[in-house]
């Protein structure tokens, strides 16, 4: 069974990419064929998506996202920091 979707803006898509909110992130066609739509899925199981973007330009997005998820894994901690209880 297909989970339903959230529909957010690609801004939005690229935040939950850099704070290390997403697992995994996709390109989906769109109902009419033409155009495409980027899919993404939170760590929490959450599915959101894009509405539909021309090819060329989700490709490019898909591509930031990625590496955003990518950079966010090796920044971004879930650790909570020691010491700063001083300040």
């Amino acid at each position: 069974m297909e989970t339903e979707s959230m529909i957010v803006s690609l801004l939005e898509i690229e935040s939950l990419a850099l704070g290390n909110k997403l697992a995994e992130a996709k390109l989906e066609n769109c109902p009419d064929g033409k155009k495409r739509m980027i899919v993404a899925i939170s760590r929490e199981g959450i599915r959101y998506r894009t509405k539909c973007i021309e090819g060329g330009k989700a490709s490019k997005a898909l591509a930031i996202i990625l590496n955003y998820i990518r950079w966010s894994r090796d920044v971004v901690t879930t650790e909570r920091p020691t010491g700063v209880e001083k300040w």
